[in-house]
């Protein structure tokens, strides 16, 4: 669930959650979820990010002071803050939604420069699915190729063949 949180405040949001950031001190989600910190509901949904106090026995803001699943997610996160750095349609990009269901959403973002396809997976088993492209601005594309993440993606005419694996995230660049 905190993947999913943040890749929606990172890819979804686009330039709505830039303005928001941009014009606040505060981080556009609770800290801790860039390093996998569980929390309940509120008042316990986040305690103190362990570190930046002289007398913190734990700094989890350097590499040192995390532990390797924590580690393990800030660098996925740091490679999709890169990714969202790299591509002007995951900052402001128009915004088309392709398929969506209980465990699965698929969008597209588009720029002047790029279209990418971005997808989503919850559940718990792989799952394949075929996508329509048919009266969208991915209508047309000659090509997919993978930028970020393990799913699998076809072009097949009018539509986009996906394999997602287990819970991921993997965005593509249509051609």
């Amino acid at each position: 669930m905190i993947i999913l949180r943040l890749v929606c405040a990172l890819v979804a949001a686009g330039s709505a959650m830039t303005m928001a950031a941009a014009q606040s001190s505060r981080s556009p989600w609770p800290p801790g979820d860039e390093i996998g910190m569980a929390g309940g509901e509120d008042p316990d949904n986040r305690h103190d990010f362990p570190g930046g106090w002289t007398e913190d026995a734990k700094n989890a803001f350097l590499r040192d002071g995390r532990t390797a699943d924590q580690e393990k997610l800030f660098e996925y996160v740091q490679g999709l803050l890169q990714l969202r750095r790299e591509h002007d349609s995951l900052r402001g990009g128009k915004l088309w939604h392709l398929a969506a269901d209980d465990t699965t959403y698929v969008f597209l973002r588009e720029s002047d420069e790029e279209k990418l396809v971005v997808a989503f997976h919850d559940g718990a088993g792989t799952r394949k699915m075929n996508v329509s492209i048919k009266n969208t601005p991915a209508k047309g594309a000659s090509g997919i190729s993978q930028l970020f993440g393990s799913a699998q993606a076809e072009l097949a005419g009018d539509a986009l063949k996906f394999t997602l694996p287990p819970q991921s995230l993997s965005i593509f660049v249509l051609q």
